[in-house]
């Protein structure tokens, strides 16, 4: 077989904030992080995840309203 047959994994976590407490979250994200994968996560607060991911300056966070997406800064709230 030719080539990298790794597969990439694309995570969804939907509003990881609400179901864990901050120290299990804080545990799901150094993991996440250190994964060769693209990771979407949802919350309610956008500080929730820019405090807790090891490196904030790599988020790429955006705002859903209404069906529409707005890209915004990490250290920017909502």
């Amino acid at each position: 077989m030719a080539g990298d047959s790794r597969i990439r994994c694309t995570y969804l976590i939907d509003d990881l904030p609400s179901e864990l407490d901050s120290e299990h979250c804080e545990r799901v994200c150094h993991i996440l992080a250190s994964m060769d994968a693209q990771i979407f996560i949802t919350c309610v607060d956008s500080e929730d995840i820019v405090s807790l991911w090891p490196a904030a300056d790599s988020l790429g966070m955006f705002h859903v309203e209404q069906g529409r997406v707005v890209s915004v800064d990490a250290g920017e709230t909502q």
